[in-house]
């Protein structure tokens, strides 16, 4: 009998905490993803500056990814970003969506043109990256809405 009790106390918990851990596991999917897209940003700011030749980190939906080249040589470096499901990436000029999904950096680090961002999607929270065009700098913050 006291078998039972405990057995059901242990479904009880189970099922009660079940939401929990579901919400928690997206939640660290958005910000592992968030985390790795940061790092690629980093990474082709500094081999822009490091280099002195332009870098572009370019998002690809269809595919699921997010890589880097090098614009001079048109090489791809092995580093990647690969998209988990149920995630999207949208890209942003300003405050409008960018025509292409490209965030260029010049040899001083800064971007090619205005400030831009990235905003990552699961479903249920959106996160914005954002790169100062002047100068290149990312910042992370939770999306509105």
């Amino acid at each position: 009998m006291e078998l039972l009790v405990v057995l059901t106390v242990i479904g009880v918990i189970a099922t009660l905490s079940a939401p929990a851990l579901t919400q928690y596991a997206t939640r660290a999917r958005l910000d592992g993803t968030t985390r790795q897209i940061v790092g690629l940003l980093t990474l082709a700011r500094m081999r822009s500056i490091g280099s002195r030749q332009s870098h572009a980190v370019r998002v690809d939906p269809a595919a699921g990814r997010v890589t880097v080249r090098n614009v001079s040589t048109e090489e791809t470096l092995e580093q990647q970003v690969r998209l988990p499901r149920g995630v999207a990436v949208a890209v942003w000029l300003g405050e409008e969506p960018a025509p292409e999904p490209v965030v260029t950096f010049r040899t001083s680090g800064a971007l090619t043109g205005r400030t831009m961002a990235l905003e990552l999607d699961d479903g249920e929270h959106r996160r914005r990256i954002t790169i100062t065009g002047p100068t290149g700098a990312v910042t992370v913050a939770d999306a509105p809405g």
